[in-house]
């Protein structure tokens, strides 16, 4: 890399930008189709795509996350309350707080709410 290219490198990274030499820019083409292809492979050979799971602890507490998730799958009140030890009525308050918290109307847009961002995992 010659002097000039080297001092606009440094200056469009000083800036808050990013610079990738063109030599290089080949080979990170390269690889990201290599890692893509074997994303590909994976899913297809699990057969689905799997749900990235983000905790959303930027809104709700550890509890309530792990109360969507029981929502998530398919379990009421009751057996989210047996699964977590706890009464019923925590869990009606959490899920009410969860509600609250995402502004929704109810559980089953809390749910899908929550897939689409990626709160949860679909089992």
């Amino acid at each position: 890399m010659d002097a000039e290219s080297l001092v606009e490198a440094v200056k469009v990274v000083a800036s808050g930008g990013a610079y990738i030499h063109p030599k290089v820019t080949s080979n990170l083409i390269k690889e990201y189709r290599r890692l893509a292809r074997q994303d590909e492979q994976h899913q297809d050979s699990v057969g689905f795509r799997e749900v990235e799971y983000r905790k959303p602890l930027h809104i709700l507490t550890r509890r309530e996350c792990e109360v969507l998730q029981l929502m998530t799958d398919g379990q009421n009140n009751r057996a989210i309350g047996e699964s977590l030890y706890i009464s019923e009525k925590t869990v009606k308050n959490h899920v009410s707080n969860i509600l609250q918290k995402m502004n929704v109307n109810d559980r089953t847009q809390a749910v899908v709410e929550s897939i689409k961002k990626g709160y949860v995992i679909v089992r």
